[in-house]
């Protein structure tokens, strides 16, 4: 519980800056919140919150299941290029990239 008790501490310094108009405070406020959220939750409730309440996500996970995209990843070393990754299943590079934008878009920090 190191952890929560460090965002709690963090949230309530920044949250003296929210206050007073800092610039990029309410930012990093709404990050340490998501991040506090994230850290209190289960494996279990984060795949319910995923699956239900972000269905793009969800939706975007799924398809890289389908196109063998973490197999991909999971079996050579090094950095891919969205044509490296559509290749083996024939996919649109742009659908890949677009895939992956999306997919970290709201990714949980913890």
């Amino acid at each position: 519980m190191g952890d929560v008790s460090n965002l709690v501490n963090q949230i309530a310094q920044v949250e003296k800056d929210v206050f007073v108009d800092k610039p990029g405070a309410r930012a990093q406020l709404m990050v340490l919140a998501n991040s506090l959220a994230s850290s209190l939750e289960t494996p279990s409730e984060k795949i319910s919150r995923i699956g239900w309440a972000e269905p793009a996500r969800f939706a975007c996970l799924r398809l890289a299941v389908d196109l063998g995209i973490f197999e991909k990843l999971g079996s050579e070393q090094g950095n891919f290029a969205a044509a490296d990754l559509a290749a083996p299943a024939k996919a649109d590079p742009i659908l890949i990239g677009q895939l992956f934008v999306l997919s970290v878009a709201h990714l949980d920090t913890n």
